[in-house]
């Protein structure tokens, strides 16, 4: 009737009628627990260390020589003291590849030693258990002292290469806290001597000190810069002046400089998260040379005056006056903000040596 259809419409399916079910977006970068604070990251490693020595018997050792130890958990206060160092280590981006090496080779040693200490202790095959394993045989603390000897070589070795130079520039000697250190003397025997140095000994950079006796200011900006990165191509001012201010007028090493210092610094922001390398284009070096000096402005509340980055790309010698200028405000800035953290570590440090002194 009036041309429609008497045919029954078809009900979709209830399914249809249904949202599909939302999927969690991915975690973003800010989302992510992932620490990334060094001293947040020594501070766990420190924990680490602690626990496993006092697990091992050499921080508080055993009521008697002939007890019996399971292996098992010696074992895995072990791979955690490991896990906690590399953590660390990883996000350390000024260690050498000298110290890198020295580091992995001695926990090779380490994890050499304690596979040796696995399979000796081994008993059988756990296969009453859910999931797959062994079963091991008790130890007692007086057959433990090969790898005793191995864990406190390793943590010899951290000290010197993970935690020196310490990733805060100008902070004096990285070392353990005054408790374990007193205690892993007590432990290496009569008249042993724990790793570490006293405040007698702290050494700091010499751009850094103050006193320190320059030619000049650029001089010690050249010792900041080749102290802090790695680079062969920079001429010492001593000998051509112009020549060093020449290398840095596509400021790839000035930003690269800036962003080091102040990743080892106490304050570790305002970045410059981009810097140009392909530098042949005029305009290209001149975005670096003014990106470096608004970080300068934002971090370190340093304003440049007479500062004209396209003159300093073009290196003019009006240009290298003003990156001369620039770059001595800069040391400057640097070397203020790090002998302050320097003193302030220095008064925690004359702390922790009185409480090194009240433990014995």
């Amino acid at each position: 009737m009036l041309g429609f259809s008497l045919t029954k419409l078809s009900e979709e399916p209830e399914d249809l009628d249904r949202l599909p079910t939302p999927i969690a977006p991915p975690p973003s970068w800010h989302n992510l627990d992932v620490e990334t604070d060094l001293d947040v990251l020594m501070q766990h490693m420190f924990d680490d260390i602690e626990i496993m020595l006092t697990a091992w018997a050499i921080i508080v050792g055993p009521p008697s020589e002939s007890e019996h130890v399971q292996i098992l958990p010696l074992l895995q206060t072990v791979t955690e003291m490991l896990n906690s160092v590399k953590n660390y280590i990883l996000h350390r981006h000024d260690l050498t590849e000298f110290a890198l090496g020295k580091l992995r080779n001695e926990a090779l040693k380490l994890l050499e030693t304690m596979s040796h200490l696995e399979t000796k202790y081994r008993a059988l095959e756990d296969g009453n258990s859910a999931t797959s394993g062994y079963l091991y045989n008790t130890s007692d603390f007086g057959m433990l002292d090969r790898e005793r000897t191995a864990i406190l070589a390793y943590l010899d070795s951290v000290e010197k290469h993970a935690l020196n130079p310490p990733h805060h520039v100008g902070s004096p000697y990285a070392g353990y806290s005054a408790e374990i250190k007193k205690l892993m003397t007590k432990t290496s025997g009569p008249g042993g001597c724990a790793p570490g140095m006293g405040l007698d000994s702290l050494k700091v950079s010499s751009w850094v000190d103050r006193k320190a006796d320059w030619e000049s200011e650029l001089a010690r900006s050249y010792a900041m810069i080749v102290d802090t990165i790695d680079t062969h191509s920079l001429t010492d001012p001593r000998v051509d002046r112009d020549a060093f201010l020449q290398g840095l007028t596509d400021g790839i090493i000035l930003c690269t400089t800036y962003n080091s210092l102040v990743k080892k610094s106490r304050r570790s922001f305002g970045l410059i998260n981009k810097i140009h390398h392909d530098t042949l284009r005029t305009y290209r070096a001149t975005e670096n040379l003014s990106f470096f000096a608004a970080a300068c402005k934002f971090r370190f509340d340093t304003v440049f005056i007479d500062y004209k980055p396209a003159d300093i790309a073009r290196k003019t010698p009006a240009g290298l006056d003003m990156l001369e200028d620039a770059l001595n405000l800069f040391t400057s800035a640097v070397v203020k903000e790090f002998n302050f953290s320097l003193q302030q570590t220095r008064r925690k440090s004359r702390f922790i040596d009185v409480a090194s002194l009240s433990i014995s």
